[in-house]
């Protein structure tokens, strides 16, 4: 095997039989497990008072999540049932002096 060493990072190569063992560890190549694909670019958690909006990098601009741009993923929104509003600053990049 090929190593290629950094300060901060080690690389190695690994065989063809490696990455399957790998890649078997995933739940998506488990067959006892169950799952679905989203409609939505977007999924909705909630427990108690806490509610949350996870989002990929897709833009969003709907009901439920308004005005969420491109390129950001992760949690869009949370919200508890004392404050309805979005904890999240919208558009706080731009107020970084980043480019939308």
């Amino acid at each position: 095997m090929a190593f290629i060493q950094l300060p901060w990072l080690t690389l190695r190569t690994v065989s063809a039989a490696q990455v399957a063992e790998l890649q078997a560890l995933t739940t998506l190549s488990n067959p006892s497990f169950t799952y679905m694909v989203l409609h939505k670019t977007y999924l909705m958690l909630s427990r108690g008072d806490i509610e949350a909006v996870i989002v990929d990098n897709q833009a969003v601009n709907d009901d439920v999540l308004s005005a969420h741009r491109h390129g950001y993923n992760g949690v869009a929104s949370l919200k508890f049932t004392q404050r309805r509003e979005n904890l999240f600053v919208p558009f706080f990049r731009a107020q970084l002096g980043e480019s939308p």
